[in-house]
């Protein structure tokens, strides 16, 4: 059984980029190597919607932990980077060890200041009480990422690889008009009610809690003034 009924959909990220002209420059510049992030989707589950179904969503913020054995290396405690949509990040530039040593990371969305320093704590996490916009949606949308196989990564293995998933459930609507066909739907709110709002998650294994918090009413769908039957 799910934690949380929320509307999301099955994602997995698996990244494969070379470094831009910029990172070379940089890096010759610096003498330091930087890590460089980037995404593609492969969807894991069939989805009726469009939102972040091929790629995280432009605007979407990331927090990545990086470490060095149990050490966050610099910048690398929950650097926020920001998604621009076709699997490219900006934001926290971050760089390997100059010592050589390997880096391990561990991600997560939407970015939240409360899990600084606390990759290996269960951080707790709300869903908006409006939801019937993109960026409510976005905001609720709990996704834990980590590379694919071996989480090491060194300056001679630049390119990290993350994997994301969703950890909440979706919740997909379906309206169909029966026999009256006089219904209207012009202006209406349709609401999800007793829904517990909080969870919590581990970013260093995925782990997610129980749910949580007072019953709450999610909102799910607004309908335009102008809607049609």
């Amino acid at each position: 059984m799910k934690n949380l009924a929320f509307f999301s959909m099955g994602l997995a990220v698996l990244a494969f980029t070379g470094c831009t002209q910029d990172e070379a420059e940089m890096q010759s510049a610096t003498g330091r190597t930087p890590i460089t992030f980037v995404s593609s989707v492969t969807q894991t589950r069939s989805a009726n919607t469009s939102l972040q179904k091929v790629q995280i969503a432009s605007g979407v913020e990331v927090g990545v932990f990086a470490k060095s054995g149990s050490a966050y290396i610099t910048n690398g405690d929950n650097a926020k980077l920001t998604a621009d949509g076709n699997g490219n990040f900006t934001g926290t530039r971050l760089y390997f060890p100059t010592d050589g040593s390997a880096v391990s990371v561990n991600a997560y969305a939407p970015y939240s200041a409360a899990f600084s320093g606390k990759d290996g704590e269960a951080v707790a996490f709300s869903v908006a009480a409006d939801q019937s916009s993109d960026a409510g949606y976005l905001k609720s949308d709990l996704l834990c990422g980590a590379p694919t196989g071996d989480n090491s990564f060194t300056k001679d293995n630049p390119i990290v690889a993350l994997n994301f998933v969703h950890k909440l459930s979706k919740l997909t609507i379906k309206f169909t008009l029966g026999d009256d066909t006089d219904v209207d739907l012009k202006g209406a709110v349709v609401n999800i009610v007793n829904t517990l709002p909080t969870t919590s998650l581990k970013v260093s294994d995925g782990t997610v809690g129980s749910a949580s918090g007072s019953a709450t009413t999610i909102k799910a769908v607004t309908f335009a003034s102008d809607a049609t039957t």
